[in-house]
């Protein structure tokens, strides 16, 4: 088939112009008065702008502080010294800014690491400076590290939590939390999680409850049993004491925080206790037979949801001491759910203390997920899992960054009193 060629089409007003066009589209110059002596010209180009310079603040945050610098001394540094030309601070700087900014993947440096405004933020020169890091050396710097440096850094992570306080607490919350870190691919110790339904790791989340401050962050390929939880909670406990000597230490958090091993050690320390969910059992659901009786007939009468608790004491086989236990009923169209949150506090109350403290575990939820989506948390794909932990440590050192910003902002706004914990 023949394809004629289309006819060029022409307007006979536009065809007389003349051909010189830039005599046609040169702009009419401004006259512009001098100010001060000095003469004045204009530029519409704009230059280089950026949209993140909110991010330099971060850096008015970080230097008072030291954290970043405190991180990356916990690191050894196994290159020639010659040859290095982006330190480990600088490294470490540079992936902690970009997870506040939002950029958290690895590769966002191959564009940013000539951005003026990120030379700004780590003391270079916005047009002159060196360029930062790229992504091959940012990866090369989360491979080479080793589960020592990790342990530095996570107590790093710790001291300054508790150094964050202008004063010891009277009691310090704390909401005790694990998550899940989905898997990418063949990962080093993911561990497949029937509840979550895919290859994981089991992310724990340490934060003081009543402030929002984020304590450690630890990730472990399952989640911890109870041995393992105790060995952390001694050490927390070591760590603080002698910043916070007369701090009550109270331990708040789900079942599996309730360990035997773990009750018993709680209740032999004289400044620590616990309020934790407890996994109901048939004695457990003896005892609340009573309290579902009364619940179940006056639904029956008004229709409508119906909540109450019952406190008790309870002492298992084999435990030396008798426990605080509160009973939640709860009923519902769905039928009875009971749930049981058990105390070492004698002085515990259904509605007075346990109750409220129990139940306001939200905003330690709430900061995992923002952890999890403000942040990104989950950038985890590494096949070493001790990389793939030093990726989880970025977004908790942003998380710190923000939080101090906010703490901030709340005593400039209502003062220093806003910042500290109250007694629960």
């Amino acid at each position: 088939m023949n394809a004629s060629r289309p006819k060029a089409s022409t307007i006979s007003a536009v065809a007389s112009m003349p051909a010189d066009r830039t005599t046609l589209m040169a702009p009419t110059p401004l006259p512009r008065a001098p100010v001060g002596g000095k003469a004045v010209d204009r530029d519409g180009t704009g230059g280089r702008l950026s949209s993140a310079a909110g991010v330099v603040l971060r850096k008015d945050i970080d230097d008072p502080l030291g954290f970043t610098h405190d991180l990356a001394m916990a690191r050894k540094d196994p290159r020639d010294p010659r040859r290095v030309v982006c330190t480990v601070e600088d490294l470490l700087k540079q992936r902690v800014y970009q997870s506040v900014a939002g950029d958290a993947e690895a590769h966002d440096a191959h564009t940013l690491r000539d951005a003026p405004i990120c030379n700004l933020r780590l003391a270079r020169w916005p047009e002159t400076g060196d360029s930062l890091a790229s992504q091959p050396t940012l990866s090369r710097c989360e491979q080479r590290v080793s589960r020592t440096d990790l342990d530095r850094m996570a107590r790093g992570l710790l001291e300054h939590g508790i150094a964050s306080y202008a004063k010891p607490p009277q009691v310090s919350v704390l909401d005790v939390a694990d998550t899940e870190d989905r898997g990418h691919g063949p990962q080093d110790q993911a561990r497949y999680d029937g509840y979550e339904g895919g290859a994981c790791c089991r992310p724990l989340h340490l934060y003081a409850g009543r402030s929002g401050r984020l304590m450690p962050t630890i990730l472990q390929a399952k989640r911890f049993t109870g041995t393992q939880l105790l060995a952390v909670v001694q050490r927390l406990g070591q760590r603080r004491r002698p910043a916070w000597p007369p701090t009550l230490l109270l331990f708040r958090g789900d079942s599996h925080l309730a360990s035997p091993e773990g009750l018993q050690w709680r209740e032999d320390q004289p400044d620590l206790s616990s309020v934790t969910g407890w996994t109901s059992h048939a004695s457990l659901q003896a005892l609340a037979r009573e309290v579902v009786e009364q619940p179940q007939r006056a639904y029956e009468r008004r229709g409508h949801q119906l909540t109450r608790l019952h406190a008790t004491c309870y002492q298992a086989g084999t435990g030396r001491r008798a426990r605080r236990v509160v009973l939640q009923v709860e009923v519902r169209d769905q039928g009875v759910n009971t749930r049981c949150v058990v105390t070492a506090r004698e002085q515990a109350r259904t509605q007075g203390r346990s109750q409220p403290l129990y139940g306001a575990r939200g905003p330690a939820e709430n900061e995992i997920q923002a952890h999890h989506l403000s942040l990104p948390s989950d950038r985890t794909a590494c096949h070493r899992f001790a990389a793939t932990q030093l990726r989880f440590l970025w977004p908790a050192a942003a998380s710190v960054f923000l939080a101090t910003g906010r703490r901030d902002v709340l005593r400039a706004t209502q003062g220093a009193s806003a910042t500290l914990e109250t007694i629960p």
